[in-house]
């Protein structure tokens, strides 16, 4: 059983790039018992511009899991993040998220203002939106 009863932010924060992804601080996004208060996630999401890529990925799994109604409509602008392991991070949270017609619109939006290199990478990802749109409609 984890020793851990919460989320703490300030050490998330404050924990070094090459820390962030070992030990404890992969309990909190992996282990679902451990609380994570709603206003938390959202200071989270508040201070997105604040973070450095690997917090930031790290910030993206956790809300997506956590809160992804709150974190959904900030996925699309992740995607012109610089650093590519960002880009990919709210791409992969794009496709576990609740999408409808207008976040699958926002992406369109977000796509021809990528380079060239990325829109190549994520040029399956409105398809593979709209194929997840259908499928939930197809199941209501």
């Amino acid at each position: 059983m984890s020793e851990h009863v919460s989320f703490d932010y300030d050490r998330f924060i404050s924990t070094q790039q090459v820390a962030l992804f070992r030990g404890d601080m992969l309990i909190p996004m992996n282990d679902a018992t451990i609380p994570i208060p709603r206003e938390m996630i959202q200071r989270i999401i508040d201070e997105f511009g604040q973070y450095d890529a690997p917090h930031l990925i790290y910030a993206i799994e956790i809300c997506s899991k956590r809160e992804p109604t709150l974190i959904a409509p900030h996925l699309p602008g992740l995607l012109t993040h610089e650093d590519s392991s960002v880009v990919a991070a709210a791409a992969r949270a794009l496709r576990r998220m609740p999408i409808d017609e207008s976040m699958i619109n926002k992406v369109r939006q977000v796509l021809p203002t990528l380079s060239l290199d990325y829109q190549s990478g994520l040029k399956h990802l409105i398809p593979e939106l709209e194929t997840i749109l259908a499928q939930r409609h197809t199941c209501q």
